[in-house]
């Protein structure tokens, strides 16, 4: 059984690619209904296009993915499309932190503590990802193997720990510190499974060298696009579940969220989301 998983990777890779791509579709499925009385109608706003980009950017970079891990793929190939996939990872997973933190910092009443407790790590995991980025995609060195249909495969890389290290740690500590700050909410469940699907990732990655790489970033573009497009779909909802029971929020244009002390159910602050 030890020799089973080298041997199958590239099998492996395509299933779950294929299974990142099929979960975005059914998941896009389930909420379809929701997207069109919640978002297609609203007016636009800074989570009306937030929205739109962790939801739909995600149907053109994985079948990207899907396709460059099943091959056959021009070897010349590899490189730019390993690139183009790499950055839509990068820019994926920040859109949907900035949804992530845009939420938990109107939650904290956009107060100046706040700001500087949101901000300071949202620019240290920006930072270390594009470190990551180009350490990982300056110079990679693909297997050529004209034996098998299998698209690129990159060949191990010793530093590659370093890289990982550097993309999953500082995200999985700002995860985490979100999980924390809406540990009584009824979001918590979205950013406890964003922080786990980034811890499983690293724990991966760490265990499994390079030779597992390709199945990172689908999993992780992944899950990212769905729960952050969750969390505004669920937003959305608590505005118009507002907007019936509270005249607080019933003359708040539409994409504008109310959030409410949890003890006293004052107004903390209104975000246009």
């Amino acid at each position: 059984m030890a020799g089973f998983i080298p041997s199958s990777q590239p099998q492996i890779a395509n299933y779950v690619h294929v299974s990142s791509l099929c979960l975005v579709i059914f998941d896009w499925f389930l909420t379809l209904d929701e997207e069109v009385t919640l978002i297609w109608g609203a007016p636009w706003s800074v989570g009306k296009i937030l929205y739109l980009l962790t939801r739909y950017s995600a149907f053109i970079d994985l079948p990207v993915s899907v396709y460059r891990v099943s091959g056959p793929v021009p070897f010349s190939l590899c490189a730019p499309l390993t690139l183009f996939t790499g950055v839509m990872y990068v820019l994926g997973v920040w859109i949907a932190q900035a949804i992530s933190i845009l939420c938990v910092w109107a939650m904290c009443g956009r107060s100046r503590r706040a700001t500087g407790l949101l901000s300071v790590p949202a620019l240290v995991v920006v930072t270390t990802q594009v470190i990551a980025f180009i350490k990982y995609h300056s110079s990679p060195t693909f297997i050529s193997d004209p034996g098998t249909s299998i698209g690129c495969q990159v060949a191990e890389d010793a530093n590659s720990t370093n890289a990982v290290l550097l993309d999953f740690l500082p995200l999985i500590g700002l995860e985490t510190m979100l999980l924390i700050l809406t540990a009584q909410s009824a979001r918590m469940l979205y950013y406890f499974f964003l922080d786990g699907a980034s811890l499983a990732d690293m724990i991966m990655a760490l265990g499994q060298g390079t030779r597992y790489d390709f199945l990172l970033p689908s999993m992780q573009r992944a899950s990212h696009s769905i729960l952050s497009a969750r969390i505004l779909l669920q937003l959305r909802h608590g505005m118009h579940s507002m907007s019936g029971s509270s005249s607080e929020t019933e003359n708040a244009p539409s994409g504008e969220i109310a959030f409410h002390n949890a003890t006293d159910g004052s107004s903390l602050e209104r975000v246009d989301l």
